[in-house]
């Protein structure tokens, strides 16, 4: 059973932090650059050049580049129709699709380096990701498209009729496709392991490493930004009269959606949390986006033919958690002489093994030499056995001794940063002399 949320109010001009204490940098738009040959929903992918990198519309240009601080520079690819989606390989290419093709380029000299994969299963709808398999996966009509970056003429293809993608990620182990009507999740080995019902067509998905994926639904009301946990109910928020397309995850751990409508953004938190952002140009029309360089984020404008960049995403603390309590140690005397231990020599040994339940712990050792049983031990007002004062030595294991006759009590205890075992472990023992046996003549 789905956990809708009420209609939300879009907060203009700044985003509202659920975070508990203060950010030390609001999101905001820091810029909007022209990028002639952009189009209708051209989507982007930061660059292994640490730059934007944008499919275009244009007839003389198929993709461009946008350093961070907004310089352009468009590339011909010699595409043959419009370009749509792009990803970076594991080879650190780019990859394009367009009709019947996928076209791959290097960052630094991309018209010189392109090269083209002609693969007719690619139809008029496509999006490319490259998968948790190192594989790259697009999704089209139809099917969806496994090819291996090495030849792409060796691709596999798993049918998967009616299926009519506007978007394709990948969200831990599994792709996730923006279809009609449902989020399909797919595994590498192209079977459908799961789908998530929603109204009408999604036009945009992002994954999170953790499993977790968001989705926008703007087509028909109540219009949805939606978040899928594994395991746990879907937390679907109605967005009434807004019209969220492509879905980014953001450097502050929550995604977002340019709103059409508005000239702004849509943010929603791993939880379900709506909120929102302004700042684009009037009638700019955002329509996609993809997370960049510096905590920032890119936004096609379709409209007014730019790109604009929103700063200031703060990226989630990590709080550690708290080191477990220090416990102090135990010992434990593993070998050693208890009761009488003879020698036939002026001194006899006594050697000791033991050991600690902390096994990065130290030992600390003493032996003190007893009275005679019935007399009364020194500083001591009973007959009682009483240990002349000794400290405890630093010391480790085995630990002997050689000592004359007499009566002793070995004591040690394990010390850790907790502190010293309070209850050391004790062996008391008699070292007697045996005389040699007379031989009778």
């Amino acid at each position: 059973m789905l956990k809708r949320a009420f209609s939300i109010v879009i907060v203009a001009g700044l985003l509202a932090l659920v975070a508990a204490a203060p950010a030390a940098a609001v999101p905001a738009v820091t810029g909007e650059f022209d990028v002639p040959g952009l189009g209708n929903n051209n989507k982007l992918v930061q660059g292994p050049d640490g730059n934007m990198w944008v499919t275009l519309d244009g007839n003389a240009r198929d993709v461009a580049r946008i350093t961070p601080a907004g310089q352009v520079k468009e590339f011909d690819l010699g595409a043959a129709t419009l370009p749509s989606g792009i990803t970076v390989g594991p080879e650190g290419k780019l990859w394009i699709t367009v009709d019947a093709g996928v076209i791959s380029f290097e960052v630094g000299d991309p018209e010189k380096s392109k090269k083209l994969f002609e693969i007719a299963d690619i139809g008029t709808q496509h999006s490319i990701v490259l998968g948790p398999d190192k594989n790259l996966w697009v999704a089209t009509n139809d099917k969806v498209l496994r090819i291996p970056p090495a030849d792409p003429t060796k691709f596999t293809k798993f049918e998967f009729p009616g299926l009519a993608p506007k978007d394709i990620d990948v969200a831990g182990s599994r792709l996730v496709i923006a279809d009609s009507k449902r989020i399909l999740e797919v595994s590498t080995a192209g079977i459908a392991i799961g789908e998530h019902k929603i109204l009408n067509q999604s036009q945009g998905v992002a994954g999170n490493p953790n499993g977790q994926y968001a989705y926008s639904q703007p087509t028909e009301e109540p219009r949805e930004f939606g978040v899928i946990t594994p395991g746990l109910a879907p937390v679907v928020t109605t967005v009434t009269g807004k019209d969220p397309f492509g879905v980014a995850l953001g450097s502050d751990g929550a995604y977002w959606a340019p709103e059409f409508n508005s000239d702004g953004l849509l943010r929603i938190t791993p939880a379900g949390v709506v909120t929102g952002l302004t700042g684009f140009a009037k009638n700019s029309a955002p329509r996609q986006i993809a997370a960049g360089p510096n905590n920032t984020l890119w936004v096609t404008l379709e409209m007014t033919k730019k790109v604009g960049r929103v700063s200031g995403l703060e990226p989630p603390k990590v709080v550690s958690p708290p080191p477990p309590p220090a416990v102090k140690p135990e010992t434990k005397i593993e070998r050693g002489p208890k009761g009488k231990k003879g020698t036939t020599r002026k001194l006899g040994k006594a050697k000791f093994k033991f050991s600690s339940t902390d096994p990065t712990a130290g030992f600390e050792c003493r032996l003190l030499k007893l009275t005679k049983p019935g007399r009364k031990a020194q500083g001591s007002a009973t007959p009682k056995q009483k240990p002349r004062a000794t400290p405890f030595k630093p010391c480790k294991s085995p630990k002997a001794y050689w000592l004359p006759v007499g009566r002793y009590r070995f004591e040690v205890r394990a010390v850790n940063v907790a502190g010293a075992d309070p209850t050391p472990a004790k062996r008391s023992f008699h070292v007697v002399r045996i005389l040699p046996k007379r031989t009778s003549h």
